[in-house]
């Protein structure tokens, strides 16, 4: 170990015996070691880290190595408290979340913090001894930007650590899937999709359409019902937050006038991460949810799982390359829509983000109305119909703003959203010319 052993004696008082070792982990005080302050070490410095793991010895080492890489680590074994120092606005810049706790896994927790927080204002690492992908529910890649597997390996944590915080390692990737035109032969289904979000009702047709299927969509609740006693469905795509009768009151109805047996699988189709809000979908009678925006890889997964036992599993493709020509922020919006699978269709792309634009202006108007008339269901459905628009395009700091609108719209705490309205239409006029340059170039 690269030390030595000593022993002192003193005739009449006894012996002493010292030795030294060379140790994998200096004290906090000390200068750390050059193999842990390798270059990039100034991204990581001054960060304030968040540590949630039940294991106390893991909490300790982990708190020990972040202190060593001069970062402000904070430490709990509780999910919950984590969520709730979150929730009050506690500042953090990263935060690593142990996969398997007692109270709420990490994937949960994600789930939770992602209502919350967004990830570029906080990513996440997980940690996990199950090893990357494994008995993890699919789609979770997208709550991380980085996972590492137990037993820990310090240098491997480190580097992973100054690449999330350099932004030179983007979310991990889900693998694409591979469009299967034949799908609806092989797996004949009726669909009938429930939303009114109108660039999430081409998104999905046009998916939908694209693996062989010719889906039905409606625009509410009570669309559902009046659809369903004219015809039979295998499986109904139901957004939750819709004017009038909402998701959760029409999958009563159809679940008490049917039975659990006799109506059409229902998968919600929600833009609430949080744990409380997907068991309000399965209590209401549904069988299953996608978190928005909605990708490729959910809607086959979901035609899989309740479709025809024994379905193939599809293929992966390799990711579609942006077009050359694109500038960076055009191909931040474009990065979104790859997840989908459909921004190589530049025509479609172009129609797309065309009724985006006629759209966003005329809501925001809505919500500005909704908030003098003092109306705030009207503001809360506004606000979260044009996030999930915005969250489509990638447009995080949009997004965001809509989310804390719609929150405080919920809780009937209207005081001081005229500021925030005026905001995210500021914020919207800014990015508009950007985002229709880049219309008029997928239009050509």
């Amino acid at each position: 170990m690269k030390g030595k052993i000593w022993v002192e004696s003193e005739p009449g008082k006894g012996s002493t015996f010292r030795f030294t070792v060379q140790s994998s982990l200096p004290l906090a005080t000390e200068t750390a070691p050059e193999a842990f302050t390798r270059p990039g070490a100034q991204s990581v410095e001054g960060k304030r880290i968040l540590v949630v793991d039940d294991n106390r010895t893991n909490q300790q080492i982990l708190k020990q190595l972040c202190l060593h890489w001069r970062m402000i680590p904070r430490t709990t074994g509780f999910p919950g408290e984590a969520l709730e120092w979150i929730r009050r606005g506690d500042p953090f810049d990263l935060a690593l979340i142990d996969l398997q706790m007692p109270e709420m896994d990490g994937v949960q927790l994600a789930g939770d913090i992602r209502a919350v927080r967004p990830a570029h204002l906080m990513p996440l690492i997980l940690f996990s001894s199950l090893g990357p992908g494994k008995q993890l529910p699919a789609g979770y890649r997208r709550l991380f930007a980085a996972e590492i597997a137990k037993p820990l390996k310090q240098s491997q944590l480190y580097d992973v650590l100054v690449r999330v915080m350099t932004g030179t390692r983007t979310e991990a990737p889900e693998p694409a899937q591979r469009i299967e035109p034949a799908m609806g032969t092989r797996l004949p289904l009726d669909l009938l999709v429930a939303e009114d979000n109108v660039v999430n009702q081409k998104l999905l047709h046009h998916i939908l359409d694209q693996l062989g299927y010719k889906a039905r969509i409606v625009s509410s609740g009570l669309e559902v019902l009046e659809e369903l006693e004219k015809k039979s469905y295998d499986l109904v795509f139901m957004d939750v937050h819709m004017p009038g009768m909402d998701g959760l009151e029409a999958t009563r109805r159809i679940v008490n006038s049917r039975g659990p047996s006799g109506k059409p699988r229902i998968i919600a189709l929600t833009a609430d991460a949080l744990s409380e809000d997907r068991q309000k979908c399965l209590d209401a009678g549904m069988d299953d949810y996608l978190s928005k925006p909605v990708r490729v890889n959910d809607i086959i997964g979901m035609l899989n799982r309740w479709g025809v036992e024994g379905a193939e599993t599809p293929v992966p493709l390799a990711g579609v390359t942006p077009k050359a020509e694109l500038t960076e922020f055009e191909n931040m919006v474009l990065k979104q829509l790859r997840e989908f699978g459909i921004a190589e269709e530049r025509a479609f792309t172009a129609g797309l983000l065309g009724d985006f634009l006629k759209s966003a202006s005329d809501m925001i108007s809505a919500a500005r109305r909704a908030y003098e008339e003092r109306n705030a269901k009207r503001l809360n459905h506004v606000a979260h119909t044009l996030k999930g628009s915005f969250t489509t395009f990638n447009l995080p700091e949009l997004s965001t703003l809509c989310f804390t609108i719609e929150k405080r719209a919920e809780q009937n705490n209207l005081d001081g959203l005229e500021d925030l309205i005026a905001e995210l239409s500021h914020s919207y006029d800014r990015v508009r010319p950007l985002l229709e340059d880049l219309q008029r170039k997928l239009a050509h």
